[in-house]
This record gives structure tokens, C-alpha cells and sequence, in this order.
């Protein structure tokens, strides 16, 4: 800041304040006495005591003050409230007022005509309706057929006399009644203790008659292979007279003991050896046993490759679940040797083929297998293996199961490979069903001529019958019987539960093994 000559402050240069150093003037001039207002001190250059002029403070005008806006904003604000309180003043007033009564009203009179309008299109339906029946006056025209004569070798006409057809109700009284049943013969399989095994779907030289439960019974066993910490329970089935095939986890890492293997035509529990195995029993891989049960000659089953979707399947085997509640099973753990558990059957159908180009084809299926089910056969109607149930998979989070065989494709060529001869038969399978013997016609049997009954001697009435001790007579003897078989019931029902059914789970046929997160698969190595 810099002062002009005269003695005056040029305004652009000043700055607000109301006071300044020591010995300076204020901003609206300097004391009496004191030095003008940016001028310097009498005789003095301009430099004062100290050689440098004095600074003067000059106060801004009012309009140039800064909380002069602020001020006006405030007052504005209040002012806008005020006005906003006054009534009438509001953006979305009240809405007026309504008669409900009319509104009601205004509804009942707009459901009126809708209803005559719907009235009015049933009314012209029913017309269209009526006009459109075709009917004929009269007795209806018969349709007369012009009648080719026939002729003779000499070609004379021959008469043939005019058949008149039947009365109506005579035809009608003559017509079979409906069956409500409905006819499921060319839906459902037949029962299987009533299929016959046809003749040319057994090996050459078997010359075997029965039912294919009964071929099942026959070629079917049960697979025993104690281990040093459990029990391996399996199934296998005869390829050969005194050879049987089985999944190699079934016999894996048998201990001392050896082999058993037992069903209803073996008579009793055999011991077998192990003469052929696949290098691993892990799931995905070949997991095949093949064991010698010396001195056996059994009935064999035969192979096909014709296998497809849709295709009615049947399961034998020997599942522990069942087996638990066996009681010759129970028997023959304990020590029975000729105690020989029934086997088990399934039905079902071939889900998908899948892999059928690859080293390892696996059958899809819907005939129930279980932990003891491993290396028993899957077959066809007619008897002949189309698998081999090795393992199956149980979804928990989507609470579904499927059931796996690998194909006999890929079993024949691991038995071909060691020099075993199996039976192959090809083509379609057409089951036969047992016919049933006809029922002997009944005789009526001859009415015994009444003979007038002796009137008892009112002594013998009051004989030895009347005095008898009710105790001893009838009263014990035909309640005794009654308790029995109900307790031995009851005991033969109570048995398998609680731990062993629990243990099923953890069957040494394959045991558990994890898959993906919330589904279990049994069968295979561990």
C-alpha cells in the first residue's frame, strides 16, 4: 500500500480493519496531533521512525458484508413456512367427499347388464342349437347291396338264399358283456415262477426244464469270504459246471479261512478258490472273480449281448438287508453248514446302455440291488446274463438310487481271454408262460341218505363227558399250541433289529464309498 503526496489513501490499496500498530491512527483517521492518514510524518521522507510508512485500515461498505446473504435467505425461508400454514395454500389439498351409497348403486346397476348380456348369448346359443338337429320323418331308409351272383364250374348261378340280419336286441343280447379288468397281458411281464426258460436259450448240451426261478435257484450262490476284521457276503453266479463268477471286491483280501459259497443245489456250503481276478476292483474298472468250487456240476447260465432300453430285466442275488432277517442265514453264521438262505429276485427295466463304445459299457437299471446283490447276474426273460450287478449310486439330496451292471459284453471278453468256455446265444428273447394244468372236473358228491338219530339214554348223558375236568380235556390242549408260534414268531422278528440291521450299511461287499457331495455308492473297491 502506498500513499499518494497529499497526504490521501487511494481506496483500492485499503483493506478492512478497525485498528492498527502501535502509534497509527484507526481506520477513519488518525488522532490529533498524529500523522495524516497515509502520509508521512512531518519532516520526515516517508519512512517514519523506522524508515517504512504506517498501514491504514479502511471498513468495507455494508452491502459488501458477508453475512448479509445468509441474513436474507433465513427471512425468506420463514417467510415461505408462514405462507404454506395458511389454509387453502397446500399442493394436494383433501379430497372431497363420496356417497358410498351411489358408488354401490353405480356397481349393481353395471353387474345388471352384464347379466342380460350373458343371458342374451345363451338364448341365441340355444336357438342355434335347436335349429341345427337333423331329424327325419318318418321310418329310416334301408341301404339294399346289389347281390353278385356266384357260379359253378359248369357257370350255372348258383342260389344263395337272402340272409336277413339280426334284430337289434337279439345281437344285443348276444354281445359279450365288457370287462371292467383291464387286459395288462401285453403290458406287464409275466410272473416269473410261471415263465418257462425256452430250450434254445441254454448252452448247448443243458438240457434243463423248469421256470426261470428255478434256473435261478440252481445257478445262483451265495458268497461267503471271511476277512480278519469282517464278513464278506456276496453273490456270484455258475458261467461253467464248476466254475462261478463274482465281483473281485466280494473275495478281495480274504483271510486264512479261505472261500464258501452255498445255494439250494449244492446242498450245503462248498469251499471255492480264487483261479482268475481282475489287476483292481476300483469302480469304473473291469472287477471280476472267477472261482472254482471243486467237484461241482451245476447248471450254467448262458450270455447275450442284446440288451437295450425299455428291456424287462430281473436281479438274483443274495442282499444282506434280506439276508439279516433269514433265519437259516442266522443258522448257517452260526455254525449250520446245511442251512441254506433263500435268494432274492428282482424285477426291472434297462434305464440306458451307457459307454457302449468304451473299454467298460455299464447297464442303467431299475431292478432294487443292494450291499450283497455284487456279482450276482442280471438276465434277460429268458435266463440268459445280459450284466453283472456291481455297484449302485443313492443320491440323499435329490432322494434317488440307481443300480449298475456292467455289460456281459465286457465280462465274455474277460472270460474268453483266459480259455474259459462260456455259452453265448444271440437273438431276440421270446418268453414262454406256463400253462397251467386244467382243474379236474368236480363231481358231485353223493347226499348221504338222514338216518334218524338215536335219542340219547338220559343216563349216559350224566356219564364220564359230563364229568370230565374241564382242565384236562379240550380247554388246555388247544390253548397250548396257540402261545407257541406266536413267541417263536415274535423272536424271529425281533432278532435282526437294532445293531445288525444298523450294520448293513457298512456291509463288507463293498462298503460305502464317497462319490460327490450328498450321495453314497456301494459296491467296488474302497
Amino acid at each position: 500500500m502506498t500513499a499518494t503526496s497529499s497526504g490521501s489513501v487511494d481506496p483500492s490499496q485499503a483493506f478492512a480493519g478497525r485498528t492498527g500498530p502501535s502509534g497509527s491512527g484507526t481506520g477513519r483517521g488518525a488522532p490529533p496531533g498524529g500523522t495524516p492518514p497515509g502520509g508521512t510524518p512531518p519532516g520526515g521522507n516517508g519512512s517514519g521512525n523506522g524508515g517504512e510508512p504506517d498501514i491504514v485500515y479502511v471498513d468495507p461498505p455494508w452491502y459488501r458484508r458477508p453475512w448479509l446473504p445468509v441474513l436474507v435467505a433465513v427471512i425468506l425461508a420463514v417467510i415461505t413456512l408462514l405462507l404454506l400454514l395458511l389454509p387453502g395454500v397446500l399442493l394436494y389439498p383433501d379430497a372431497p367427499e363420496r356417497d358410498e351409497g351411489q358408488d354401490v348403486a353405480a356397481l349393481i346397476d353395471l353387474q345388471r347388464e352384464v347379466n342380460r348380456s350373458l343371458e342374451d348369448q345363451i338364448r341365441v346359443a340355444r336357438e342355434a342349437l335347436d335349429a341345427g338337429v337333423c331329424t327325419v320323418d318318418g321310418p329310416l331308409p334301408t341301404l339294399t347291396l346289389p347281390v353278385i351272383p356266384q357260379r359253378d364250374a359248369q357257370g350255372e348261378v348258383i342260389e344263395v338264399p337272402e340272409a336277413l340280419p339280426a334284430p337289434r336286441s337279439e345281437i344285443l343280447d348276444h354281445a359279450p358283456e365288457p370287462s371292467l379288468q383291464p387286459d395288462t397281458s401285453q403290458v406287464l411281464p409275466p410272473p416269473l415262477d410261471a415263465v418257462e426258460v425256452p430250450e434254445n436259450a441254454q448252452p448247448a448240451g443243458q438240457q434243463f426244464q423248469g421256470t426261470l426261478v428255478e434256473l435261478l435257484d440252481q445257478t445262483t450262490a451265495l458268497v461267503i469270504a471271511p476277512r480278519p476284521t469282517e464278513l464278506g457276503i456276496g453273490s456270484g453266479f455258475f458261467v461253467t459246471p464248476d466254475l462261478l463268477v463274482t465281483n473281485l471286491h466280494v473275495v478281495e483280501n480274504v483271510g486264512p479261512d479261505g472261500i464258501f459259497v452255498t445255494n439250494q443245489s449244492l446242498g450245503g456250503v462248498q469251499r471255492a478258490e480264487v483261479v482268475y481276478r481282475t489287476p483292481n476292483s476300483a469302480i469304473g474298472q473291469p472287477d471280476y472273480a472267477v472261482l472254482r468250487v471243486p467237484g461241482a456240476d451245476q447248471p450254467y447260465l448262458a450270455f447275450s449281448d442284446n440288451v437295450g432300453r425299455l428291456q424287462n430285466v430281473v436281479a438274483a442275488g443274495y442282499p444282506t438287508i434280506i439276508l439279516e432277517t433269514d433265519l437259516n442265514y442266522r443258522a448257517l453264521i452260526d455254525g449250520d453248514r446245511s442251512a441254506i438262505p433263500d435268494m432274492a429276485l428282482t424285477q426291472g427295466v434297462v434305464t440306458v446302455v451307457q459307454n457302449r463304445s468304451q473299454a467298460l459299457p455299464i447297464i442303467a437299471h431299475t431292478a432294487a440291488i443292494s450291499p450283497g446283490n455284487s456279482g450276482g447276474p442280471l438276465v434277460d426273460g429268458c435266463g440268459r446274463v445280459v450284466g453283472i450287478n456291481t455297484f449302485g449310486r443313492i443320491d440323499q439330496m435329490q432322494a434317488s438310487r440307481i443300480n449298475y451292471a456292467i455289460t456281459a459284453h465286457n465280462l465274455l471278453q474277460f472270460l474268453q481271454g483266459h480259455n474259459i468256455p462260456v455259452a453265448t446265444v444271440e437273438g431276440a428273447c421270446v418268453t414262454q408262460v406256463a400253462t397251467a394244468p386244467a382243474p379236474a372236473a368236480e363231481t358231485p358228491a353223493e347226499t348221504p341218505a338222514e338216518t334218524p338219530a338215536a335219542t340219547p339214554d338220559p343216563e349216559d348223558q350224566e356219564g364220564t363227558a359230563v364229568d370230565a375236568p374241564e382242565g384236562e380235556g379240550g380247554g388246555a390242549a388247544v390253548d397250548a399250541p396257540a402261545e407257541t408260534p406266536a413267541e417263536d414268531a415274535g423272536e424271529a422278528a425281533d432278532a435282526p433289529a437294532g445293531e445288525d440291521a444298523a450294520a448293513v450299511a457298512d456291509d463288507p461287499t463293498g462298503g460305502a464309498v464317497a462319490a460327490q457331495p450328498g450321495s453314497r455308492v456301494f459296491g467296488g473297491a474302497d
